[in-house]
């Protein structure tokens, strides 16, 4: 059940140490924004993929452990420079190895043999201290090892998530609640949002010219114009303001050869759910109208261009069965195509013109690139109105505005926001999975306004590149999306595990193994000789001798080296180490087993001539100044020792769980995400282009609840 616990004691900022006794330091209270004390927390159910049931508070970041399948709070291993600056929600620890201990011996006893051959007396005195200090301790440890090895871990830890909820939208019924609504109540309105609207074949309502007035009449046939304006220039609350569009109207009907015209606020019912279904279904007005006409109070192009930044009136101009738009005002008229529309009235010039040249005719632009350029158009009119974004009502609209430009209209719940609004409408039509291939976009973290839907890829791809790898089963709350399909793999961020490898055998590696296990041998055989008088002790003893200083370049070369097959893991910590460096604390020698991804993300740096990576100079020098990073953000290193690639990237918080979720120019598309228990929720932290092998080495998710 429910209840309400203190939850300040994970934010005292002091040391402690976890069940493996590995010691940590908590985040103070100033580093998450609080100067008081926090108040008693509510506690979350949770229910995990065995189906067991939790109460817990949300205090710390918190992942979900592969190998119990339960959340835990994040411990984050941290370099020296990063340390220094102040932790997020999570709790941190020293960045630390775990590589064999016989191999990391050896490593200490000869790092300083390239300055003993150098002929550095001290060096090599230093150098002989070490190894004849580090030969007892690699006896008896190849003697008695203390380590048994687990085997290749071939595939990636999976990640343990399962989503348990009902989609608010399902692709398919039999997904969605048995208890569902079909209608919703809204602003003392009844609406039904169960299913899709049909075409309306004709207008409900139209003004008719009979004798000497002009009367609200059945809109079956008979031929039309439209009347498109908007409410800025012409208030619905101004009765004389009505009655200009209304005089306008009837003079262009008569120009125009008809009896009839078409006007929103004359012509749609009053009612719900009747009224909803006209507002929406008007796109099939302007289809069936012989003309469209835009009243204006003027004609200037400052007028012109404030009706053309309207979200419907760009619909209306579009829709429009003519390739001339007529402009009218009380002092005269004037005719436009669309295309010079695109030109003149419409301020985004480049993507309204291929709009305008699709719906002329002269350019096919495939689902994919109508939906996206449409999107777009629309969405920037939305921030071009800043004053209408308070309204629920009105940033759904920009959803409703898109569905007039396709074949399915699902209908309208008021209780939708933008991005589930768009993403039902993605879901209903056949718009080439535009949602999953949103999912792999990477926003601009940099942008003052994120729009629901990804337009446009910070990674520098296009929406129709990228193929999607999975697939969304249902919208849920506000931003949330259910995925299906997609591969997920748990990021190790509390240490680096111990890494299973294979070697090939060489003449190298045999005479490194001789020389190490019958070195003792030979001493002992020498002693012996030596104590009973042989003459051929003391060669026997030399020779034992010698085997046995080597030992250190023995274990160098029999546990060093390429390797030619390791486990997977994916292993993340906060900030940025020389790649050198990081490969000694991860496998205890260096052999250039590491490399830098050469393009997963726009932190990268490549050589040159050919397509590999290069270390920037904030990671390989320390004390170098970082590239600038956007607001909030902090750098993160990323090991994937399945490809032995280095990825550094920049985030809010450290991402627990990489989605593969789409691939792109012959990479991967990796959905970095942190984990949230309260929600049992992946939220997007940003997106990686990884190498296409990691994707047979993962495990393969249900449902899992994405923001």
């Amino acid at each position: 059940m429910s209840s309400f616990v203190d939850i300040n004691h994970h934010f005292d900022g002091g040391r402690h140490y976890s069940r493996e006794w590995k010691s940590f330091t908590n985040p103070a209270l100033r580093d998450v924004g609080c100067e008081q004390p926090i108040p008693a927390t509510e506690t979350f159910r949770h229910r995990d993929v065995l189906s067991r049931e939790t109460w817990k508070p949300k205090d710390l970041l918190r992942y979900l452990s592969p190998t119990y399948g339960k959340s835990f709070r994040m411990l984050v291993q941290a370099t020296e420079e990063a340390s220094q600056r102040a932790p997020g929600d999570w709790r941190r620890t020293k960045l630390s190895g775990n590589a064999p201990t016989i191999l990391r011996l050896s490593e200490w006893a000869l790092r300083e043999s390239r300055a003993a051959r150098n002929g550095e007396v001290e060096e090599l005195f230093l150098l002989i201290g070490k190894v004849l200090a580090t030969i007892p301790l690699q006896l008896f440890i190849l003697t008695w090892p203390f380590t048994r090895s687990r085997g290749l871990q071939l595939f990636y830890p999976e990640f343990p998530g399962r989503s348990w909820d009902y989609p608010k939208h399902a692709r398919n019924p039999l997904d969605a609640s048995p208890v569902a609504p079909r209608t919703v109540a809204s602003k003392g309105e009844v609406y039904q949002v169960a299913g899709n609207l049909d075409r309306l074949l004709a207008p409900r309502l139209l003004m008719v010219k009979k004798k000497n007035s002009w009367e609200p009449s059945s809109g079956r046939d008979r031929p039309y114009i439209c009347i498109s304006y908007t409410g800025s220039h012409f208030p619905q609350d101004s009765s004389g303001s009505c009655r200009v569009v209304e005089q306008l109207a009837e003079v262009m009907a008569i120009e125009a050869g008809v009896e009839a015209y078409w006007l929103d606020y004359r012509c749609r019912a009053s009612t719900q759910p009747e009224l909803s279904e006209d507002v929406h279904r008007i796109c099939d007005v302007f289809r069936g109208a012989r003309q469209i006409v835009v009243v204006l109070p003027d004609l200037s192009l400052a007028r012109m261009q404030e009706w053309g930044q309207r979200m419907w009136t760009l619909t209306e101009a579009l829709l429009s069965s003519a390739q001339m738009i007529k402009f009218c005002s009380t002092e005269q008229t004037v005719e436009r195509s669309k295309i010079s529309l695109a030109e003149e009235v419409w301020m985004d010039h480049e993507t309204t013109r291929l709009l305008a040249e699709h719906y002329t005719g002269l350019v096919n632009l495939s689902r994919l690139e109508l939906v996206s350029l449409s999107l777009e158009a629309l969405i920037r009119r939305q921030y071009q109105n800043p004053e209408k974004l308070q309204s629920t009502w009105t940033q759904a609209d920009v959803a409703y505005a898109l569905m007039a430009l396709l074949r399915y209209r699902p209908r309208m719940d008021p209780t939708d926001s933008l991005f589930q609004a768009l993403a039902r409408l993605s879901l209903a039509n056949d718009s080439d999975r535009i949602v999953e291939r949103m999912v792999s976009m990477l926003p601009d973290p940099n942008a003052q306004h994120h729009s629901s839907f990804v337009l446009e890829d910070f990674l520098g791809a296009n929406l129709w590149d990228i193929e999607p790898l999975c697939q969304v089963a249902g919208v849920s709350n506000d931003r949330e999306i259910i995925l299906d399909g997609c591969k997920g793999i748990s990021i190790r961020w509390k240490d680096i595990p111990r890494i299973e490898y294979l070697g090939r055998s060489t003449w190298k590696k045999f005479i490194g193994a001789l020389s190490l296990r019958s070195g003792p041998a030979w001493l002992l055989v020498g002693i012996i000789l030596v104590g009973s008088g042989s003459a051929a002790g003391a060669v026997v003893l030399v020779m034992g001798l010698l085997l046995t200083v080597a030992a250190p370049w023995s274990v160098r070369a029999l546990y060093g080296g390429k390797l030619w097959g390791n486990s997977a893991f994916l292993i993340g910590f906060e900030g940025t180490m020389p790649i050198k460096e990081l490969e000694r604390m991860t496998f205890g020698d260096v052999a250039d087993r590491f490399s830098y991804a050469p393009s997963s993300s726009l932190l990268c740096q490549r050589s040159n001539e050919e397509r590999v990576g290069l270390g920037p100079d904030y990671a390989e020098r320390p004390g170098t100044a970082p590239p600038p990073l956007p607001p909030g953000h902090r750098l993160f290193t990323l090991i994937d020792t399945g490809t032995m690639t280095i990825s550094i990237f920049s985030a809010v918080r450290p991402p627990s769980v990489a989605l593969i979720c789409g691939r792109e120019g012959g990479m991967l598309r990796v959905v970095l995400c942190h984990y949230e228990r309260s929600t049992n929720c992946l939220h997007k932290e940003t997106v990686l282009r990884m190498e296409t092998p990691m994707l047979d080495k993962a495990g393969l998710l249900g449902w899992v609840k994405l923001v």
